[in-house]
C-alpha cells in the first residue's frame, strides 16, 4: 500500500512499490544515524 504520499525519490517510485518502500527505510535509517 506504498504510493506517491510515501515517495521520497520519484524514480524509485515509478520503478515499483518495493523499491520505494527500501528507499524509505533506507531514509528513516539515515536520519537515526544523523541524530
Amino acid at each position: 500500500m506504498i504510493g506517491n504520499h510515501g515517495c521520497i525519490i520519484p524514480i524509485r517510485c515509478t520503478n515499483g512499490s518495493r523499491s520505494t518502500e527500501i528507499w524509505l527505510i533506507v531514509n528513516a535509517t539515515s536520519e537515526s544515524t544523523n541524530r
